[in-house]
């Protein structure tokens, strides 16, 4: 798996990192190992009354698979990336079934 953090807007801390490795690894279980690529993109940003938000985008490359892309908004960077987590799974489970991946993953 070939995973890349990064941000727009907030200070990105190896905590955080680590945080998202775990969540995806757990959330994709065996899925993660055979990703050509992981993307994860925190942003902040103005969400109603001047409250400042965060943005979880998960982007998943599975060779043979249409690129999964997930998003999740929460005022807490750690929430945001949980839950994106979590529509990562549900969206990589339903890709699965609808085509699952050949032997040798083509």
């Amino acid at each position: 798996m070939h995973l890349m953090v990064g941000t727009s807007g907030l200070r990105l801390i190896r905590a955080v990192t680590v945080f998202a490795e775990s969540r995806l690894r757990g959330a994709l279980d065996g899925l993660a190992v055979r990703a050509a690529a992981i993307r994860v993109t925190l942003l902040e940003r103005q969400g109603p009354e001047g409250v400042n938000q965060r943005l979880c985008r998960v982007l998943v490359l599975l060779p043979g698979q249409a690129p999964i892309a997930v998003r999740a908004l929460a005022a807490d960077r750690y929430v945001a990336i949980s839950g994106a987590c979590s529509r990562t799974a549900a969206a990589a489970r339903h890709a699965l079934t609808a085509n699952p991946l050949q032997p040798g993953g083509r």
